[in-house]
C-alpha cells in the first residue's frame, strides 16, 4: 500500500481516531438477527490505553517498527533469520459453563487441533488445502504453530494445549462476556506465562462479536516505550463457534479464520484498510489501498484498486480468505524476533 509521507500522516490521524473512539464495522447479522462485529481489536486496545493512561499511542510503536523494517529493507529487504522457521506453543483456555466436553462451550479436542491445523495451513500457505494461494505477493510467513506438551511446572498436559476452566467453579460471571469483563477478569485469573505461550482464550462472547486480540510492544528500554499493553492480558480471544471447525450454525465464519485474524494482530498487523478510508495505511506496501472493510466474498474495487478480499486481515467470509502478503510475514516476523513476550516465544520449551 504505497504512501507518500502526506497519505501516511493521514492515516495516522485516522488510525488514533479509531483507537480513541472506536471503529465498529457492522454489515451482517447472526442467524437470531445480532448485528456481526467481525473484530473489536481497536476497541479492545482503546479500552485498555483508557484503564491504563501509561501505555502510549500505537502510533510511536508503528514508527519504531518502521525503522526496523527500513533497516531490513537496506540490508538487501531479506529478514536476517529469514528461512528459519518460527514455531509458537499455543495454550487455549476454554471457559465453559459447566457442560461436558464436546457440548456448547466446552468445545471438543478435536475443534482445537482443527484450529491448530488451520493456522498452519494458512500462515505457511501450503498447498492443497485452503491457505494455498499462488497470488504474486502471497506468502508462507514461515511461522507455525504447535499445542504447548507442557503446563508452566513442566508437567505434561492431559490435552495437550487446552486448560479447561469451569466457570461456575472460578467464580466468573454467567455468560456471555464483553471485552471489559473478559480483560478485567477472566484473563489475569487464568493466563498462563505469556513469555512462554501464545494464550488463546474461546468463550461464550456477547453483542456478536467474533474476536479480538492484543497488540506486540516495542522492546524493553527502545524508544518511545511501550506500544501494547498489559502482560496479564496478552494474547487472543474469539466466540467459541468461531474457533476452528464449528459446523454450518456457525457460517459463514466457522472455517477458523477468526482466529488467523486475531492471530494477525496478535503479531503486529492491522485491518488491510488501515481502519480508516482511502489513503490509511496498514504499515504494508504490497497491500491495495481500500476504502474499508469487506464481507462475503465478492470482488471489491476501492480507491482506485482492487480490494485484497482474500486478505486475512479483511473482513470477508472464511470460504475465501487465504493471503498473507511478503510485508505482513516481514512485519510479523520483525515483531517476532523483536517484541518483549513475542521473541521469548520462539525459545520456549512448552512444546
Amino acid at each position: 500500500m504505497p504512501r507518500s509521507l502526506m497519505q501516511k500522516v493521514f492515516g495516522l490521524f485516522v488510525f488514533a481516531l479509531c483507537c480513541s473512539f472506536g471503529m465498529t464495522a457492522i454489515a451482517q447479522t447472526l442467524s437470531d438477527g445480532t448485528p456481526i462485529e467481525r473484530c473489536s481489536t481497536m476497541e479492545a486496545h482503546a479500552a485498555l490505553m483508557e484503564a491504563n493512561p501509561t501505555i502510549p499511542d500505537l502510533e510511536e510503536f508503528n514508527a519504531w517498527l518502521d525503522e526496523l523494517a527500513e533497516k531490513e529493507a537496506a540490508n538487501g529487504g531479506a529478514l536476517a533469520k529469514d528461512g528459519v522457521i518460527y514455531t509458537l506453543p499455543v495454550i487455549v483456555h476454554v471457559i465453559h459453563n459447566g457442560e461436558g466436553v464436546g457440548s456448547g462451550s466446552n468445545i471438543s479436542y478435536a475443534q482445537i487441533q482443527s484450529q491448530i491445523d488451520i493456522l498452519n495451513e494458512d500462515f505457511r500457505k501450503i498447498i492443497g488445502t485452503p491457505g494455498y494461494n499462488t497470488h504474486p505477493d502471497g506468502a508462507d510467513t514461515e511461522i507455525e504453530f504447535c499445542l504447548a506438551e507442557f503446563d508452566e511446572s513442566g508437567s505434561p498436559l492431559t490435552e495437550p494445549g487446552v486448560n479447561r476452566i469451569n466457570r461456575n467453579t472460578a467464580g466468573f460471571n454467567a455468560p456471555p462476556y464483553g471485552i471489559s469483563y473478559t480483560d478485567g477478569t477472566i484473563k489475569p485469573a487464568t493466563i498462563w506465562d505469556p513469555e512462554m505461550y501464545v494464550n488463546m482464550w474461546t468463550v461464550d462472547i456477547s453483542g456478536g462479536l467474533l474476536g479480538y486480540a492484543q497488540f506486540p510492544q516495542n522492546a524493553a528500554g527502545a524508544p518511545p516505550g511501550l506500544g501494547g499493553g498489559t502482560a496479564n492480558t496478552d494474547g487472543v480471544v474469539m466466540g467459541y463457534g468461531y474457533f476452528g471447525e464449528s459446523g454450518s450454525a456457525f457460517a459463514p465464519y466457522n472455517l477458523g479464520r477468526t482466529t488467523t485474524h486475531e492471530v494477525g494482530h496478535y503479531l503486529g498487523l492491522y485491518h488491510i484498510w488501515g481502519d480508516g478510508g482511502c489513503g490509511a495505511t496498514d504499515y504494508c506496501d504490497d497491500t491495495p489501498d481500500a476504502s474499508g472493510e469487506n464481507y462475503g466474498c465478492s470482488a471489491s474495487t476501492t480507491c482506485g484498486t482492487a480490494d485484497m478480499i482474500e486478505n486475512y486481515m479483511d473482513y470477508s467470509d472464511d470460504a475465501c480468505m487465504n493471503i498473507y502478503t511478503n510485508d505482513q510475514k516481514t512485519r510479523m516476523r520483525l515483531v517476532l524476533e523483536n517484541c518483549p513476550r513475542r521473541v521469548e516465544l520462539l525459545t520456549s520449551p512448552a512444546c
